[in-house]
C-alpha cells in the first residue's frame, strides 16, 4: 500500500520511503515462530473488550481511517473537547493524510464505549487557526475558557505565538482569537512550543522546555519554564535550575500534584534532555532515566530532583501522563501510558510490556507501580486525560513497533479511544459516567500499609513536605505482596477453582468415571499447556532475571536504562545529565535527519477536510 499527503486536492505519492527514522520500507521475513504468552494474550483480550463487544462501527471519527495521532484533549465536568492531529486513511490502495480540522466534543454525562462514542458537536476550527501538530490546550477555570496554545506548524512562518480559545461548559464551540502572548507578557520574538511538559492549576498554566523548529534536522530545545496567570490574564518566562539535571528538556510530561506544600508541586518525568539546546527529534540520545522525578514547588519556584525507586518503566518520549490525588489528598498517583524511544529500539521491542502497560508513580513514596492490564500494540503520540471521576482516555496515537509504512497499519481501538479504570488499575471496557470517586489502587495502599519504605531524600525540604507516617503495623519483612515489578505478580498461577460436588447419585459409575476422568484430563491438559506458556515467557525474560536486584522490601527491579534502551553510539560518551552549558551538542555523528513517511514537509499545508471527524 503506498502512502501519500493530499494537498490542493490532489495525491502526491511520497518519495525517500526508505531513509524514515519511523520505518524500515522493506522487510523480507522469511520464518514466522508464534509463541502464545498466556499473560499478554489475556490481557490483550481485556484491552480488545472495548472493540470486539459487537460488530457496531465506530461513530467518533470514520472506522476507515486508519490512524489520528498528534492531537490534543482536554476536559471539564461535562465534556472532552478533541483538537488537531492528522488522519491517516487508505483511498484506492494510497493511504492519505489529512488534518483534522475540527474540535470534537464529546459528552461526559453519558457512559459510552468506543463502539458507540459520538461527538455531539464537530466543529471546523476558523480561518486563521493554523494547521499544527500535537497544539497544548488547558482549561482557564477562572473564565471557564478552554485555550490553545503552541504546537508543532507546517509552517516554519506559522509558529504559533496566538492564543485562542472558547467557553467550555456546553457542547457549542466558537474558537477567539485571544490577545497574542507578546503582547501580553512575552518577547516578540517568542514562538508557542511543541514536546513540551505542560499542565495547569486552577489559576496558572505552566509550560517547560520543548522544542521549536530552527531549521531541519536542528531543532531548538528550550528551557525554562513559562507561565501564564490565568487571573491577571498575562505570561511570565523564568529561569529554571534542575539540581543534577540539563536544564534543557523536550518530550517529557508534567502533572500538577495539589496537595503537597501550599500550592502543589509539578511533578515532570520522561523525555529527553539534551546537554545543549541543540537536538535532533526523536533520535532517542539523551533519554531520562523514568527513575529521575522533576519537581518543581509552585510557591517557592523552586526545583529539586527525586530518585523513585520499585517497578521503574522504561524510558520513553511522546508519551502521555495523567494524574490523580485520593480522597483526602494523603496520596497521589502519576499514571503514564505509551511512548517511543527510537525507530530501531521500538521496531524490535513489540511486545515490551514497558510500553505496553500503564505505570503509575505513587506520592509521597516516590515509587513506580506497574498494572499487570495489558493492550495490544504499542503507541505513541497519544493524548491522555482524565474523564470523570476516576477514569482515563487515551485518544489515537501512532503505532511506532508497526512494520507497515507510516500511518497505514489498522489501530485495533475503534475511534482509536482506550479506558483505563485508574482505581481499578486496568483497562476497562467502556466509559462510566457514575463511576464512584477515585481512589488509589489496591496494590498501592498495600504498600503504604504494610511495606513502605522511606525514601532516601535529595533535599530535606522534600522529606518534610512529602513525609509519611505508615501504620504501626507495617513492616517490610513479612509481606509477600508485590508493586507489579517482579514475576510473582505478573506470572502468578490463576487460582485453583473450587471441586464440583454432585447433588445427585446415579447408578451408572461409568458414567461418573467417564465424566470425571474427562474432567479431570482437561484440568492437566490445560495445567500443562499453562506451564508451558509460563515457562516460554520466564525464557523470553532471562534478560532481565540477569541483571535484577534486591531492594530492601523483597522486590525484584529491573534496571531498563542500561538493558531495555539503548541509545544511538554517540550518546555514549555524553553522561545523561552533562553540565548545562556543555558545548559538546549530540549532533555530532549524526546523519541528517531524513523525512518522515507520510508527514508533509515542515513548509508544505495539508488540506483541511471539514467533514473528516463525522460519518
Amino acid at each position: 500500500m503506498h502512502v501519500s499527503e493530499r494537498q490542493n486536492g490532489r495525491l502526491r505519492p511520497k518519495s525517500s520511503l526508505s531513509t524514515s527514522l519511523h520505518r524500515s520500507s522493506v522487510i523480507v521475513i522469511t520464518v514466522v515462530a508464534i509463541v502464545v504468552d498466556v499473560n499478554i494474550m489475556l490481557g490483550a483480550i481485556v484491552a480488545l473488550g472495548l472493540v470486539a463487544a459487537h460488530a457496531t462501527q465506530a461513530i467518533l471519527i470514520r472506522d476507515t481511517i486508519l490512524q489520528w495521532f498528534w492531537l490534543a484533549s482536554v476536559a471539564d465536568d461535562n465534556y472532552l473537547y478533541i483538537t488537531g492531529g492528522e488522519f491517516y486513511e487508505p483511498e484506492d490502495d494510497v493511504v492519505t493524510m489529512y488534518y483534522q480540522g475540527n474540535t470534537l466534543v464529546v459528552d461526559l454525562r453519558q457512559s459510552w464505549t468506543n463502539q458507540t462514542v459520538d461527538a455531539v458537536t464537530s466543529t471546523p476550527d476558523p480561518d486563521g487557526m493554523i494547521y499544527v501538530r500535537q497544539p497544548m490546550v488547558f482549561y482557564d477555570k477562572t473564565r471557564n475558557k478552554i485555550s490553545r496554545y503552541g504546537g508543532w506548524p507546517y509552517e516554519v512562518s506559522d509558529f504559533p505565538s496566538l492564543l485562542w480559545s472558547f467557553t467550555a461548559g456546553s457542547s457549542g464551540v466558537t474558537w477567539k482569537n485571544e490577545t497574542p502572548p507578546a503582547t501580553d507578557g512575552l518577547a516578540a520574538n517568542s514562538p508557542g512550543p511543541f514536546a513540551s511538559a505542560n499542565a495547569y492549576t486552577n489559576s496558572t498554566f505552566y509550560n517547560f522546555g520543548g522544542n521549536v523548529v530552527s531549521s531541519l534536522p536542528d531543532m531548538t530545545v528550550l528551557s525554562g519554564l513559562v507561565t501564564r496567570d490565568f487571573e491577571a490574564q498575562s505570561w511570565m518566562n523564568s529561569t529554571a535550575i534542575l539540581p543534577n539535571q540539563s536544564r534543557y528538556r523536550t518530550q517529557a510530561r508534567m502533572v500538577h500534584a495539589p496537595t503537597f506544600g501550599n500550592q502543589g508541586f509539578l511533578v515532570v518525568v520522561g523525555g529527553e534532555a539534551p546537554p545543549t539546546q541543540e537536538s535532533v527529534y526523536e533520535a532517542g540520545a539523551h533519554m531520562v532515566d523514568m527513575s529521575v522525578i522533576t519537581l518543581y514547588d509552585i510557591e517557592t519556584g523552586n526545583w529539586y530532583t527525586q530518585t523513585a525507586t520499585g517497578a521503574i518503566p522504561p524510558p520513553r518520549s511522546e508519551f502521555c501522563a495523567v494524574g490523580a490525588s485520593s480522597r483526602g489528598g494523603a496520596r497521589f498517583e502519576l499514571f503514564v501510558y505509551g511512548g517511543s524511544t527510537n525507530a530501531t529500539f521500538d521496531l524490535n521491542h513489540s511486545s515490551d510490556e514497558g510500553y505496553l502497560n500503564v505505570y503509575a508513580l505513587s506520592l509521597p513514596a516516590f515509587r513506580w507501580f506497574k498494572s499487570n492490564s495489558t493492550t495490544p500494540v504499542r503507541r505513541a503520540c497519544n493524548a491522555c486525560t482524565v474523564i470523570g471521576n476516576r477514569q482515563m482516555v487515551s485518544i489515537g496515537g501512532r503505532l511506532p513497533s508497526s512494520l507497515q509504512a507510516f500511518g497505514s497499519e489498522k489501530d485495533p481501538w475503534p475511534s482509536g479511544l482506550g479506558v483505563f479504570d485508574m482505581t481499578d488499575f486496568e483497562w476497562v471496557d467502556h466509559y462510566d459516567a457514575a463511576a464512584a470517586a477515585y481512589e488509589t489502587p489496591d496494590v498501592i495502599k498495600q504498600y503504604y500499609s504494610e511495606r513502605y519504605k522511606e525514601p532516601d531524600w535529595s533535599d530535606a525540604t522534600l522529606a518534610s513536605v512529602f513525609a509519611f507516617t505508615p501504620p504501626a503495623s507495617s513492616s517490610s519483612d513479612n509481606s509477600t505482596s508485590t508493586d507489579g515489578s517482579s514475576s510473582s505478580s505478573t506470572e502468578q498461577a490463576s487460582p485453583t477453582p473450587p471441586p464440583v460436588v454432585s447433588t445427585k447419585r446415579t447408578n451408572t459409575g461409568a458414567i461418573v468415571g467417564g465424566v470425571v476422568g474427562g474432567v479431570a484430563l482437561l484440568a492437566i491438559i490445560l495445567g500443562l499447556w499453562y506451564w508451558m506458556a509460563v515457562r516460554r515467557r520466564r525464557r523470553a525474560r532471562a534478560e532481565f532475571a540477569a541483571m535484577a536486584d534486591k531492594d530492601g522490601d523483597g522486590n525484584t527491579e529491573v534496571d531498563y536504562k542500561d538493558q531495555k534502551y539503548t541509545p544511538p553510539m554517540e550518546a555514549a560518551s555524553t553522561p545523561m545529565y552533562e553540565a548545562d552549558d556543555n558545548s559538546r551538542s549530540e549532533l555530532n555523528g549524526l546523519p541528517p535527519k531524513p523525512q518522515l513517511i507520510a508527514e508533509l514537509p515542515v513548509n508544505e499545508e495539508p488540506v483541511r477536510i471539514p467533514g473528516a471527524a463525522t460519518r
